[in-house]
This record gives C-alpha cells, sequence and structure tokens, in this order.
C-alpha cells in the first residue's frame, strides 16, 4: 500500500509508492506510530536512500472535475483500440489530471504534454511500473474511500 502524508498543502497529498517501501529502516512499533497521524517525520529511511515523492492535487474544482472526466474519455478511447483493461484506464484517467510532479531526490522527473498534464509516455511508464494503482488509492483515500470502507461495504450487501 503507498504511503500518504497528512500533511495536505492546499489540496496536495504527497505520495511514496509502494515500490519505495523497501527503503524505509522502521520497526513494526514506528510503522504503527506513524499511521496514527500520517506524520512523514515519524518515517526514516535507510542510509544514504530517498524515496520518489509523487505530488498530487486532490479533485475539487469543477475545472478538476471536467479534466478528470477528460483524461477518462481520452484514455478510454485509446484503450479500446490498445485493448487496455477498464480498470486500468479508470485509474489511469483518475490520476492524471491529479498528479503535478514526480520528484526525486530533490528533482522534478514528470514529463508533461502541451496540455500541461502528464504525458502519455510518462503514464505508460507509470503503468509498466506498477505505480498508477497505488496513485489512485491515495487519491481515493484522500476523498475517505479507502480499502477497507470497501470491504466492509461488500461484505454488508
Amino acid at each position: 500500500m503507498a504511503l500518504v502524508f497528512s500533511a495536505i498543502v492546499s489540496r496536495e497529498l504527497k505520495v511514496i509508492s509502494s515500490k519505495d517501501e523497501s527503503l524505509l529502516d522502521v520497526t513494526p512499533e514506528q510503522y504503527e506510530d506513524y499511521l496514527k497521524d500520517l506524520d512523514e517525520s515519524k518515517l526514516v529511511f535507510k542510509e544514504g536512500e530517498k524515496p520518489t515523492y509523487f505530488i498530487m492535487k486532490t479533485v475539487s474544482s469543477q475545472k478538476d472535475i471536467l479534466e478528470q472526466k477528460d483524461a477518462q474519455t481520452s484514455m478510454a478511447m485509446k484503450a479500446q483500440k490498445t485493448g487496455d483493461a477498464p480498470i486500468f484506464t479508470m485509474m489511469a484517467g483518475t490520476v492524471r489530471p491529479a498528479l503535478k510532479d514526480m520528484i526525486t531526490d530533490g528533482v522534478s522527473q514528470i514529463i508533461k504534454d502541451k496540455s500541461g498534464l502528464a504525458s502519455d509516455e510518462f503514464m505508460a511508464w507509470l503503468s509498466q511500473n506498477d505505480i498508477i494503482a497505488d496513485l489512485y488509492r491515495a487519491l481515493e483515500s484522500a476523498k475517505g474511500v479507502t480499502d477497507v470502507e470497501l470491504a466492509k461495504k461488500k461484505s454488508a450487501l
């Protein structure tokens, strides 16, 4: 599961993909303590290791919602041609307009297209590295929808 920090500045999330969880150097107790308030300062990384941070904006304005719908439609049309899975298309369409930056060792690494969104190539890279699902779950968690809550809803049906 991706690490999400509670420090939301101007409706932004700072996320570390589960791919970088191996960089953590904390005891189970320290990790439990971190989970109580999601205070990033409680996390310690292995000597010389730095995670990649994804900066994401939570969808809130009418413009954000329209961008998200446009991205989902665009990716659905491409998926229809390429045969990509529909769930990936929905997740990528949600992540694309929300993703503002990817920072590795203090340097921005995101590649954007002319519209200012993450490029197709960059989204394909995220997909190939199994990062899109982490970023999607982080966005959904920020909206108050967690994997645990979804499981509870399914079991109640």
